[in-house]
């Protein structure tokens, strides 16, 4: 979200002044070390979520996440790859423009329905499959 706000504020330079930001973004920079930590305690596979647009539709700053939106996110691959078994779950193509359904009105957090999607997504990137049935009790 601080990288939207900045963005506003940037104007014609936006594809500059979002660069800049994501060279120096603690959010980066916080994952990295996350994902350091991780790879020293396990192998195992990891999960990293991309960020999806959380506007809606009709809202102002949805324009603007679609374009800043792959820079972020290119930022995020860039760093996950840069760690042994990492798997990406692509949550902003998942989402698509369907907001409407899979994040909360007034809100950036997922509906039921995006959530999920949200784990339906993890599964796939670590290959596995939801089943849908009901287990018998």
């Amino acid at each position: 979200m601080q990288v939207l706000g900045a963005a506003q504020a940037c104007g014609p330079f936006i594809g500059l002044c979002i660069n800049e930001g994501l060279q120096n973004s603690l959010m980066l920079s916080n994952l990295n070390s996350i994902l350091v930590e991780i790879r020293s305690l396990t192998d195992a596979p990891v999960v990293v979520y991309d960020v999806y647009n959380p506007f809606q539709d009709n809202a102002p700053l949805h324009a603007l996440a679609v374009g800043i939106l792959p820079l972020v996110n290119g930022g995020i691959y860039a760093t996950a790859f840069q760690h042994e078994n990492i798997k990406i779950a692509y949550a902003n193509a998942a989402y698509g423009s369907n907001q409407a359904e899979f994040v909360r009105l007034n809100d950036i957090h997922p509906t039921i329905a995006g959530q999920q999607k949200l784990a339906e997504i993890g599964l796939q990137a670590l290959g596995l499959s939801h089943s849908t049935k009901k287990q018998k009790k």
